[in-house]
């Protein structure tokens, strides 16, 4: 079952791609190695505080139980983006990689019924993890990984980068995402 309800991802996603055509668009520069056409969420205003909450009341409870920490720490987040694979034109896969993190997840923001083909590729399992919108796959930040290519339509998902804070929380004082 999906961590998410799949409604929810669907609303949140229309609102953020109306205010990316109205205001600043996707990217595909902010990633030097393994470059995505994404949006940062701190960008989108109403995806940024449906994140937020999503973390707080589901996904951290979630990662906490399958990645048990320190008493007193906490997770965080250091990177989190909307990604577009569309197979009309533009991205449609990520080459094999590790993420600068120490865990990383996907929450997909679409169902699979959109798309043909997509999903997280693991080659220590050499499986294919793809699930409907609101399915979280989180997995340690060094397992090599690649986004499968997308053969039909338009997949999203949200891709973050988190790290274990310990000891005293510190003041946001730039954009990063905390929750």
């Amino acid at each position: 079952p999906a961590a998410l309800p799949s409604l929810s991802c669907a609303t949140v996603l229309a609102e953020s791609i109306k205010h990316l055509t109205i205001n600043s668009g996707w990217s595909t520069a902010r990633h030097y190695a393994v470059p995505t056409t994404d949006a940062p969420v701190y960008t989108i205003p109403p995806l940024l505080s449906w994140f937020n909450d999503a973390l707080s009341s589901t996904i951290f409870p979630l990662l906490e139980a399958q990645f048990p920490q320190q008493p007193g720490s906490r997770f965080r987040v250091l990177d989190a983006f909307l990604v577009k694979y569309d197979a009309a034109g533009g991205q449609r896969r990520l080459p094999l990689h590790v993420d600068q993190s120490v865990i990383s997840i996907t929450l997909a923001m679409n169902d699979i019924s959109a798309y043909e083909g997509g999903g997280t590729y693991f080659m220590h399992s050499d499986r294919v993890e793809k699930t409907n919108a609101g399915g979280v796959v989180s997995f340690e930040g060094r397992a090599e990984h690649a986004g499968e290519s997308i053969n039909e339509g338009v997949r999203y998902i949200i891709a973050a980068f988190l790290w274990v804070e310990t000891g005293k929380p510190r003041r946001n004082r730039n954009r990063m995402i905390l929750a």
